[in-house]
């Protein structure tokens, strides 16, 4: 039985009507002009609705209006790519704002400097401007007080009273478990703007890796204790390298609890090359099947025999739920013939049925189907169950069958529990002759009070 942990805050999307229409007009090539009617018998919508939607594009600078001309896609600083899309991308948590994810971001402002240059820079910032910072409250709020989004690294939250202020401003916190530099080096991936034979496509690993968190072979136990709670316990197994950054070795959770605090690294961590390393130009897809061969939770990027990141399993969901719906249809590569069968009254059990593609190697199963398809079950499942925004917290994901794969099989997705904050979904593939794969989920809610979290 294979084991693979996965950790995430990727949101599970509940789309709007008018978000829907919006992602249609975004896709359109800039220049292209509609009108009203022409968008309503398009879309079979009500020109109402139409109205409504195209006021919503020109307040975010998708589209302009023109007299006599009508309605007009226009071309944003980032090629089209929208803030929606970034957050997606990037693996970003929504904390608020959700509804007003609909433009194109014109600048990514990191706040490094004086609080006085800053606020300068804040304040010459052009509409739907993002400002990365970390837990400073002050350049929070000097931020949001300019009309500028906040992008918060390192897994910062705001306080209630920044919250607030976004709210009345209608501005969005999004929040990253990455550092600056990290999520900096994404976005240009993400926008094109990185140059040169190591950008191949958004399949690389150097897009989607993160800052690599690492101990020094002369470190002491102690040393373990303080990245691992800094860290609350993401990596499982944690480089140890010389101090030029070669790898020497790693060193997991089990061998460091079990040694005392005065003891060096060198003593206690497994010496050699770590079984999933892989390279900035390597593929995500082949180093999630390196992982799932190999049972580990994380993969060490290497760069010239140096180390210079991490994937992690957080990282692996992030792309399998990224490449899935990167075409505008989430996941529907995989799950496009998945249909409910059954459900209990309560709605804690819906069974589905999908039809998977002929496959001829192992390595085509676990994160080519199983994951995709396990996790749009139990997207599907919220949806219906819960009317609430829903983010990933924690979860699990086990490969129980190893054989070829193919043909009907069903899906069966229970809510184990549910509370006010939050609920834990799993979702098991198997059909009459075995069990295939096993997803276990931690989901938060959004707080109710939170106009953005409404759907």
């Amino acid at each position: 039985m294979g084991w693979f942990p996965v950790l995430g805050r990727k949101g599970v999307r509940m789309v709007s009507k008018q978000e829907k229409i919006l992602d249609y007009i975004r896709k359109m090539s800039p220049g292209t002009s509609f009108s009203i009617r022409s968008l309503a018998a398009k879309l079979q919508i009500s020109e109402g609705t139409a109205y409504k939607a195209i006021k919503a594009a020109e307040s975010t600078g998708l589209v302009a209006t023109k007299s006599k001309v009508g309605s007009v896609r226009i071309a944003g600083c980032t090629g089209g790519v929208m803030a929606s899309e970034v957050v997606q991308r990037l693996g970003l948590r929504v904390i608020c704002g959700e509804t007003h994810l609909h433009f194109e971001p014109t600048r990514l402002l990191s706040a490094c400097g004086s609080t006085d240059q800053i606020r300068k820079l804040l304040q010459e910032c052009p509409p739907n401007s993002f400002c990365l910072c970390g837990d400073q409250t002050e350049i929070q709020n000097c931020a949001l007080e300019c009309g500028v989004h906040l992008l918060l690294t390192m897994g910062t939250l705001p306080s209630d009273a920044v919250l607030r202020l976004a709210q009345a401003k209608h501005l969005c916190i999004l929040s990253s478990s990455q550092d600056a530099s990290m999520l900096l080096s994404s976005y240009d991936c993400l926008l094109g703007n990185r140059k040169g034979p190591t950008q191949q496509g958004t399949d690389c690993v150097r897009n989607w890796m993160r800052t690599p968190q690492y101990l020094f072979y002369n470190d002491y136990i102690t040393d373990w204790y303080r990245f691992h709670q800094k860290e609350l316990s993401q990596l499982l197994v944690q480089p140890v390298v010389e101090q030029d950054l070669s790898i020497c070795g790693s060193i997991s959770v089990e061998q460091a609890t079990s040694a005392q605090l005065s003891q060096k690294i060198a003593q206690v961590y497994r010496q050699g090359p770590y079984p999933c390393t892989v390279t900035e130009n390597d593929n995500m897809q082949d180093v999630m099947e390196k992982m799932l061969a190999t049972g580990c939770s994380s993969a060490f990027v290497e760069t010239g025999g140096k180390l210079s990141g991490i994937v992690n399993s957080d990282d692996i969901l992030r792309y399998s739920l990224y490449s899935s719906s990167s075409a505008g249809k989430p996941l529907d590569r995989y799950t496009k013939s998945m249909s409910e069968i059954d459900q209990n009254e309560e709605k804690q059990i819906i069974t589905y049925s999908v039809h998977l593609p002929d496959v001829t190697t192992e390595t085509q199963i676990s994160s080519s189907l199983l994951l995709p398809c396990l996790l749009a079950a139990a997207e599907r499942h919220c949806r219906k169950a819960f009317n609430r925004n829903i983010s990933y917290s924690t979860g699990s994901f086990y490969t129980l069958e190893e054989k070829g794969l193919s043909g009907d099989v069903m899906i069966d997705s229970t809510i184990r529990r549910s509370s006010t904050t939050g609920c834990v979904i799993e979702a098991e593939m198997y059909d009459d002759t075995a069990r295939y794969a096993l997803v276990s989920l931690t989901l938060d809610f959004a707080p109710i009070g939170d106009p953005d979290a409404a759907k």
